[in-house]
């Protein structure tokens, strides 16, 4: 049986402590890269997916008020990945170096 997946009060029966061995090392700098590259994606994918939701709501809501059939939500829709795709390129040329 492999020892890393062995709490470490087991693997220790004279001490009496609870914390588990990690299985990658935090500094280790491929971890690192891959925590990086997630958080990156969470941004990118919230920055598109929050002003397109906040569309379709205020869409729908304009267009119970107005009793326009849908034309705002769809406006707003749109206004909304249109806003989302501009913040998810500005968070990218941040991040990303481009070689113009």
């Amino acid at each position: 049986m492999n020892d890393s997946f062995v709490p470490l009060r087991l693997r220790n029966r004279g001490r009496q402590t609870r914390r588990y061995t990690p299985v990658t090392d935090p500094r280790d700098s491929q971890f690192r890269s891959a925590l990086i590259a997630l958080a990156l994606i969470s941004q990118v994918g919230l920055a598109v997916v929050v002003p397109t939701v906040c569309g379709v709501l205020a869409g729908a809501y304009v267009d119970k008020l107005l009793d326009s059939k849908g034309i705002v939500t769809v406006v707003m829709t749109i206004a909304g990945i249109g806003s989302g795709l501009y913040a998810a390129y500005k968070i990218l040329s941040k991040e990303i170096p481009w070689n113009h």
